[in-house]
């Protein structure tokens, strides 16, 4: 029986979130047709790591210098910033 969108979206969450692999990673995720994949660790485990305490995920292009974010922008990501670097 094939899962639902849903179902599947779920599995990829939970699992993003659990799994070991997964930790200090950004992903994009898109649906496409066609079976579930269903190792999903060692798809995290083959993806690069963000860098510790960024901002941006490992793929990321600077496409906008901090000083141009707006500032409630700015001081989201201070705040941001500083939860994770405790």
């Amino acid at each position: 029986m094939e899962q639902s969108p849903a179902n599947s979206l779920a599995q990829v969450l939970v699992s993003a979130v659990t799994a070991p692999e997964a930790a200090g990673k950004t992903f994009e995720l898109v649906a496409e047709h066609g079976p579930a994949t269903i190792d999903l660790n060692a798809l995290f485990d083959g993806a690069l790591a963000d860098t510790p305490h960024g901002l941006d995920s490992v793929g990321d292009r600077a496409d906008m210098p901090l000083e141009d974010e707006p500032a409630d922008v700015v001081e989201d990501l201070r705040r941001l910033s500083d939860t994770t670097q405790e």
